[in-house]
């Protein structure tokens, strides 16, 4: 296996522990649940990377490029949900707007699975690659950058309210989590929409750092501080 693809495995073990950490920290509240599946999202994705990347057949890297761009989408979708309940619950959505949501990610991923997004494969294993289509890949950005604007709005519109702990524990999570949607956004989204093809390797590790702040955060920071609700 090319060492580049090891790398995104290895990313992807660390997430997968994270997210076990994040969820034994209170297992039965949403805010550790929903925090949980972005990161465990955030290492599926990375490791369909790899595996797509590897795939010696046309069908299995459309099945792993459309795995890749699902979950993707779902480090996104579960952040989100984070961000309307973390470190409380300031904001319900209406029926019309709960219905846009819905509406908006059946779309995306009638667009993925039914070939309207990622159109063609290149087959060069370890370093396949994908092709996008032009409105697909617009859709698919417009759609995470949407959703991750709002995410990080409503966690910033928390933070000038709280005061104390919650606001400590607010600048950790924004801090620890902006760098990766900071890098991983340019090339994971960005670049992608920009060039038409597969989002570069090492979109995955841009991951590290939040791994790295939220270990501190949680096993050797302030013991008061915890992902769980006020």
């Amino acid at each position: 296996m090319e060492w580049t693809n090891i790398i995104l495995l290895l990313v992807a073990g660390l997430n997968f522990g994270m997210a076990l950490l994040i969820w034994l920290r209170n297992p039965k509240h949403k805010i550790n649940i929903l925090f949980a599946l972005a990161v465990l999202s955030t290492g599926l994705w990375s490791m369909a990377e790899a595996m797509f990347r590897e795939a010696p057949t046309r069908d299995l890297a459309f099945l792993w490029a459309k795995l890749e761009n699902t979950l993707g989408s779902l480090i996104i979708i579960f952040f989100f949900l984070f961000t309307i309940y973390f470190p409380y619950q300031s904001k319900r959505f209406n029926f019309a707007a709960k219905t846009l949501i819905v509406v908006s990610v059946v779309v995306l991923y009638l667009m993925i699975w039914l070939k309207l997004h990622v159109v063609g494969v290149i087959l060069q294993e370890p370093n396949n690659d994908f092709i996008l289509s032009g409105w697909g890949r617009t859709y698919y950005t417009l759609f995470m950058m949407v959703y991750l604007g709002i995410a990080y709005y409503l966690l910033l519109v928390k933070y000038f309210i709280v005061e104390g702990i919650f606001r400590k524990t607010l600048f950790n999570v924004l801090f620890a989590t902006g760098i990766f949607a900071s890098f991983g956004s340019v090339f994971g989204v960005i670049f992608p929409l920009i060039y038409g093809r597969n989002n570069p390797w090492h979109a995955p590790v841009f991951s590290l750092p939040m791994i790295v702040i939220l270990a501190w955060f949680l096993l050797l920071g302030d013991k008061k501080i915890s992902i769980k609700p006020r």
